[in-house]
């Protein structure tokens, strides 16, 4: 079942993919825009699910591209957001558990190879 271990995993987790995409708004900008776009991202990781269900809802077929495009782009937070299951005592099942551990570790990997290379090309004057 899910308990305490797996949710301070999935917390964890979240707070590895926000630190992995500050440090990369960190390397391209000042840091208080990067701490800015962080939250940014991190409000919008947590909206996905319901940009998506009005996405659906939409008649617009830009707002439907636009939406997939956000998908496509920004971690979808909500996935680790587990503190309904702790709460309710109910079961999470290990696939579900797997393939959201996989998702924010393949986030986490691509934001520090895109750090590593914008730190390498960073002037240090």
């Amino acid at each position: 079942g899910t308990g305490v271990p797996e949710l301070l995993d999935m917390l964890l987790l979240e707070a590895e993919i926000l630190l992995s995409l500050t440090m990369l708004f960190g390397t391209l900008s000042k840091p208080i825009l990067a701490a800015s776009y962080s939250i940014g991202f991190f409000l919008i990781g947590h909206c996905l699910d319901s940009l998506a269900f009005f996405s659906q809802k939409s008649a617009s077929r830009a707002f439907k591209i636009l939406s997939t495009l956000v998908d496509w782009v920004v971690p979808n937070l909500e996935r680790l957001n587990w503190r309904s299951f702790a709460v309710s005592d109910t079961s999470l099942s290990g696939a579900h558990f797997a393939s959201s551990t996989a998702n924010a570790m393949a986030w986490v990997a691509i934001f520090l190879v895109v750090t590593s290379f914008a730190f390498r090309r960073k002037d240090f004057v």
